[in-house]
C-alpha cells in the first residue's frame, strides 16, 4: 500500500507522535523537502490545514538559516541541498 492510500489513517495517530515526527523533520538536514512532500500528500492537513507555496519557501529559508546557525560557531561551511 502507498502512503497516499494510507493517509486517511493518520488521524488515528496520537498528536504527540505527530509532533515528535514533525520535530524530527524540522531538525533534519534538508527537512523542508520531506515536510514539503508530507504536505503535498495531505498527511498534515488535519493539523496544519492547507499550506501555501509561499509558506513552503519560508520553511526552506528557515532550514537554511538553521543550518548556518549550527555550523557557523564550529567554523564550518554549511552544505545546503536543494
Amino acid at each position: 500500500m502507498t502512503i497516499k492510500k494510507l493517509a486517511p489513517r493518520i488521524r488515528a495517530i496520537a498528536p504527540e507522535r505527530i509532533q515528535a515526527e514533525l520535530n524530527y523533520l524540522i531538525s533534519a538536514p534538508s527537512g523542508h523537502q520531506w515536510l514539503s512532500q508530507a504536505i503535498d500528500l495531505g498527511l498534515l492537513e488535519p493539523w496544519l490545514g492547507t499550506v501555501s507555496p509561499q509558506q513552503l519557501t519560508q520553511l526552506k529559508s528557515l532550514d537554511e538559516i538553521l543550518s548556518l546557525a549550527i555550523v557557523a560557531p564550529l567554523g564550518l561551511e554549511p552544505t545546503i541541498v536543494d
